[in-house]
């Protein structure tokens, strides 16, 4: 209580709290974007499916169905707000500028929420726990837009990449929006403050380039996984979100697998999910203490090319 009341003395703005001080933001408030279920939306099994599963994080057990979208979708992409998830984008019989979205503690089935502002796949999304954005795609495109998730309404222009990139991966603190990789093989980093609409800004590298790869974050520390180059990559790699620098190496994959995974996160353990040859593999990792993942289980539908998120 002290605390909160110097900094609000001192400051307009007040700080969020996650785990740890994460930057500030207006209000006094714990990341909404965590949660302790995660949700796996949509995908491919030799064709796009509709279906969706969940998991509890902290708990090692196999994925268990969930409810479904309103039409059967790939390669989209999710985040969520902790109370509902958002997917957008993706590919059907052509790329889709649909934006769906679920409750996360609800059974019941996907509902439409509003349209992105172009039709793309094979893109990133991530969130500061209120606003939800995307980056990239395919066809190739620098395009970042965004929704206010608790509010249903079509995507608005946010601002641009540094460059037309697909295949690319992404995650946040309650601030800092990150994307990373893309085709072809690239190894950049590049962040948005996400309550700011501004073109994106240069961050560093990654520690090796490549699409095709998934993030995820605790809410300081950002993690990369998998891809593909020139052969299936099972590097993990890591940032911390707040501070400019070069990823460094975390440890690798339980099963690598050329592409098409999602990653998700509580807060502390990260989860990977799912792979190109439709596999049912999820493994996982504590984001704070580096190594090699884990197996967690199994997915109760192998699949590829879908997305995953949390909340609770």
């Amino acid at each position: 209580f002290k605390c909160f009341m110097a900094l609000n003395s001192q400051f307009s703005e007040t700080w969020f709290f996650t785990n740890h001080v994460e930057g500030y933001s207006g209000i006094l408030s714990v990341d909404k974007s965590f949660g302790s279920r995660g949700v796996i939306i949509g995908g491919e099994d030799g064709s796009v499916i509709d279906s969706n599963e969940y998991i509890t994080i902290g708990t090692l057990v196999n994925a268990s169905d969930f409810s479904e979208l309103p039409a059967s979708r790939g390669y989209l992409a999710s985040t969520s707000d902790g109370s509902r998830a958002v997917a957008g984008g993706g590919y059907t019989t052509a790329y889709s500028n649909i934006i769906e979205y679920i409750t996360i503690r609800s059974d019941a089935n996907g509902l439409d929420f509003g349209d992105r502002t172009v039709a793309k796949g094979y893109l990133g999304s991530t969130s500061d726990g209120s606003r939800a954005v995307w980056g990239g795609g395919s066809p190739t495109h620098d395009v970042i837009d965004y929704v206010t998730i608790a509010t249903k309404m079509n995507a608005i222009d946010f601002g641009n990449l540094g460059g037309n990139r697909e295949y690319i991966a992404a995650c946040s603190d309650v601030s800092r929006g990150i994307f990373a990789g893309g085709n072809p093989a690239s190894d950049t980093i590049e962040y948005i403050t996400i309550g700011t609409l501004s073109n994106i800004i240069d961050f560093a590298e990654l520690s090796q380039g490549r699409h095709h790869l998934c993030g995820t974050s605790d809410g300081s520390r950002g993690v990369f996984a998998g891809g593909y180059t020139t052969t299936t990559v099972d590097t993990i790699d890591y940032i911390t979100i707040n501070t400019l620098g070069d990823a460094s190496d975390f440890g690798e994959l339980f099963q690598g697998r050329y592409a098409g995974y999602a990653a998700t996160s509580d807060g502390s353990r990260g989860v990977f999910i799912g792979g190109a040859g439709t596999v049912d593999t999820l493994d996982y990792i504590n984001i704070k203490t580096t190594g090699d993942a884990t197996d967690f289980g199994e997915l109760a539908e192998a699949r590829s090319y879908t997305s995953a998120c949390s909340g609770g």
